[in-house]
């Protein structure tokens, strides 16, 4: 095999490599957007756990 062609397929193989990984950040970035709108701002406040009372007992 010569040179040419093994730097050919690995050129081809990051090219793969690096449209792969484009095309997963553009999906996850649409699908952080996506879920944003859908439910609205208030989805990313922080809530406020209610803390449980505690019960004491007087004997």
């Amino acid at each position: 095999m010569q040179t040419s062609a093994v730097i050919l397929i690995l050129f081809i193989i990051l090219m793969l490599g690096i449209l792969g990984g484009v095309l997963y950040f553009i999906m996850w970035i649409d699908k952080k957007i996506d879920m944003k709108n859908r439910m609205g701002y208030s989805a990313y406040l922080k809530k406020n756990k209610p803390k449980p009372e505690k019960e004491t007992e007087i004997d």
